[in-house]
């Protein structure tokens, strides 16, 4: 059993594992959350809706962003994202072209960091100043804020990655210091929450920070499905899942027929 699998299930979620998306035929909407969190480079359009559709009905949908937005293109390829209206881009390709700045540009950056410096060391009491160093205390993490709380959650995701709401639907979402990891938007009766990544739930990291935890906050209340693959299936696979004792006498088949050809050429060579 996979360690998300025991975690939910000591928090007394009800856990639900699916290698495939033909579990939709018979799962509720209402009070049900969807983790895709295995990969889906081969979902069909249609397979796209239905997962969609579902969510529409009342369901909670976590998947992982898995394509970059190709400006060119204007589109990414990952379906779901393209549909929702969410893009994701490399912040390390970005970083690599803000690196190719001329001296002039280094110069007057440099010298407005310096000053700010100096305005900050001469501005605000000490008590901003602490409050200020605890916001950054940990700056490489991703920081989730809840109502009612003074401390953030931290999670850890891979800060490589940003996401952006370019139709600004998302009501919620949590960043790291440069980059936004998870966006939750409404969708009709329900819910659909993206993820850059889901490395932080790892056997080796989901112990760190807060990641269980954020485990446990994205299927509280609920029923949770992981689907491991959501790849389509090619079409041997299908057959052997779908029609298994037609294989058998095909196969059958081919080989009394190779055993009948065989017979009579021995016959003819006689």
């Amino acid at each position: 059993m996979c360690i998300r699998d025991r975690f939910l299930r000591q928090q007394k979620i009800s856990v639900r594992r699916a290698d495939g998306l033909e579990v939709l035929k018979d799962l509720p909407a209402a009070g049900q959350t969807l983790m895709l969190l295995g990969p889906r480079h081969n979902m069909t359009p249609r397979q796209s809706q239905q997962v969609l559709d579902w969510a529409a009905k009342g369901g909670h949908l976590v998947f992982v962003a898995e394509e970059m937005w190709d400006e060119e293109e204007g589109r990414s390829g990952d379906l779901l994202l393209d549909s929702i209206g969410v893009q994701q881009y490399d912040t390390s390709l970005e970083e690599d072209e803000g690196s190719e700045e001329t001296v002039e540009d280094e110069a007057l950056d440099s010298e407005a960091e310096a000053e700010a410096e100096a305005e900050a060391e001469t501005a605000g009491t000490d008590e901003e100043a602490q409050a200020a160093e605890e916001e950054d205390r940990y700056p490489e993490l991703t920081k989730i804020y809840l109502e009612n709380e003074e401390a953030p959650a931290y999670v850890e995701f891979n800060t490589s990655f940003h996401l952006l709401d370019s139709e600004n639907r998302a009501y919620a979402w949590a960043n790291s210091g440069e980059s936004t990891h998870m966006l939750q938007l409404q969708h009709e009766q329900g819910l659909i929450t993206v993820l850059t990544d889901a490395w932080l739930w790892q056997n080796d990291r989901i112990g760190d920070y807060d990641n269980a935890w954020l485990l446990w906050y994205l299927g509280q209340d609920s029923a949770v499905t992981l689907v491991y693959s959501a790849e389509r299936d090619d079409l041997l696979s299908q057959l052997l899942k779908h029609y298994p004792a037609a294989l058998a006498a095909l196969a059958l088949l081919l080989a009394l027929l190779l055993w009948h050809v065989g017979l009579r050429l021995s016959l003819i060579h006689i």
